[in-house]
């Protein structure tokens, strides 16, 4: 009877890495955009081990995020005169913010787990960098001219 008291409980279950804080999804948000978060949101998905669980939700985002960037990036959303490159980079981070808003309510339950037991986050430099890099090359393509991305442009 002793023996069930002296067992550890929790390492019987599945140990998960930390999760990039939220702030790491802000910083994402601000300077990536919306498929920045999603690079990092994903990240964080894969380190608590249920991306099969999450990769519908981030896939149908991408791709609601992506179908949007493309006709606002093409003028069918906003008359193609009327854009500003400014005004699009703003649209992308408000996106990135209400994706990171949706990765945090997706994670609370980790969050608070990891904060509760006074788990460090790790060091979010390099995802965030490489997310914003990724996000701005998807930005970037999304906005492109149709006739600059079929080589029709003439210099």
């Amino acid at each position: 009877m002793q023996d069930d008291l002296l067992k550890p409980t929790l390492s019987a279950t599945r140990q998960h890495k930390p999760l990039y804080s939220t702030g790491a999804l802000i910083a994402a948000a601000f300077f990536g955009g919306s498929f920045a978060v999603l690079c990092v949101a994903a990240v964080n998905s894969v380190r608590q081990q249920r991306l099969a669980k999450d990769i519908i939700i981030w896939l149908a985002a991408g791709v609601a995020v992506g179908v949007v960037s493309y006709l606002y990036a093409n003028g069918a959303i906003v008359p193609i005169e009327d854009i500003v490159h400014r005004d699009y980079r703003l649209a992308n981070r408000v996106g990135g913010f209400l994706l990171t808003g949706l990765a945090f309510l997706m994670h609370r339950e980790a969050y608070r787990v990891q904060q509760f037991a006074g788990g460090d986050s790790p060091s979010p430099y390099v995802l965030v960098i490489v997310s914003c890099i990724i996000g701005a090359l998807i930005s970037g393509l999304l906005f492109a001219s149709p006739d600059f991305l079929s080589g029709s442009v003439s210099a």
